[in-house]
């Protein structure tokens, strides 16, 4: 947390969970998870206040805390991996998010989820999608 030096994370097979604000305030601008492959969870404002531009994670993560990508003023583009089932609150607010997030999976979206993503004009929610916060 809060190290602007650090710019690459390669995260072993054998990683099961990324506690909170972990990577928050890292020089991180992309990440790449999907050789992590026990990855399930990964903690609130894991993320938050990065460069980061494109997130891929690993089709094994199932949870992703509240404001997980909150204010990644360049993130542009997120695959999930197909299993997180519910966006909590305020996952991807603040971010440069155009169009390039897959949705597949999803049944839930937290409150806020979208909120100040103003370069977003076409959203395409899953038949799955039943509740919207």
């Amino acid at each position: 947390m809060d190290c602007p030096a650090l710019t690459t994370v390669n995260l072993g097979a054998n990683v099961q969970s990324v506690g909170d604000r972990a990577l928050a305030g890292t020089g991180v601008k992309n990440l790449n998870l999907t050789a992590s492959s026990n990855l399930a969870e990964m903690g609130d404002w894991v993320m938050v206040n990065t460069p980061l531009q494109e997130v891929q994670l690993p089709s094994s993560l199932t949870s992703l805390g509240d404001g997980a990508f909150l204010y990644d003023k360049a993130l542009s583009s997120v695959k999930l991996g197909g299993q997180v089932s519910h966006l909590n609150d305020y996952l991807l607010a603040g971010t440069a998010l155009a169009g390039n997030m897959d949705f597949t999976g999803v049944n839930s979206l937290g409150d806020y989820v979208l909120y100040n993503v103003s370069t977003l004009s076409v959203v395409e929610l899953p038949a799955t999608v039943t509740w919207i916060g």
